[in-house]
């Protein structure tokens, strides 16, 4: 099979496939083909961004829907990290959760920050230091080259850590970390 847009490129036959294209309408394209490789009875996993765009792309494959399971990342990973976490005593925490530890990992190094220490009190500050530490563990960066360009916000990022590890709960990076070890593992779910 070739790209149906010309490029010349081969696409995989392999059952496993993420699409990448410059317009969705390609990617939308690609991915209608894609599915209709398959019987209509034969079980997929159909993970888009959200569950309605995985829905818009098994209809636009036209035929039967089901045994194609609709999924996101995010759900595709906590089902695939669940039980691993489960079984270290770790649960999956989001939202509200996270920003409470935040909260209290800014309350146990308050007093060692110095440029943070005016605005750690106000009301949304938890919340943007909790997505700025989530986007730092999604991103890999380590604590030790945080320290380098901002101690503070690596004394913030171990305390959250901290905080998560008492707290018994993990946050999206851990349970991304843990699905990919379950995918490497050839967990049943990830085919």
């Amino acid at each position: 099979m070739t790209d149906p847009h010309g490029s010349g490129a081969a696409l995989p036959d392999a059952s496993r496939r993420a699409l990448s294209a410059s317009r969705a309408e390609l990617r939308r394209e690609q991915a209608a083909l894609w599915l209709r490789r398959f019987a209509a009875n034969e079980s997929l996993v159909v993970m888009a961004p959200t569950l309605e765009a995985a829905a818009r792309m098994v209809r636009a494959a036209g035929g039967s829907s089901f045994g194609r399971q609709r999924t996101t990342l995010d759900r595709f990973a906590a089902a695939l990290a669940t039980l691993p976490l489960a079984r270290r005593g770790l649960l999956l925490a989001a939202g509200t959760a996270l920003e409470a530890v935040a909260a209290r990992a800014v309350a146990a190094v308050k007093h060692e920050l110095r440029h943070h220490r005016e605005i750690a009190d106000r009301p949304g500050f938890p919340r943007a230091l909790a997505r700025t530490l989530a986007e730092l563990r999604l991103a890999g960066v380590a604590e030790a080259a945080l320290a380098a360009e901002s101690p503070e916000l690596a004394l913030l990022l171990t305390s959250y850590r901290s905080e998560l590890a008492a707290s018994g709960l993990c946050d999206r990076a851990d349970a991304l970390s843990e699905a990919v070890r379950a995918v490497d593992g050839g967990h049943a779910l990830a085919g």
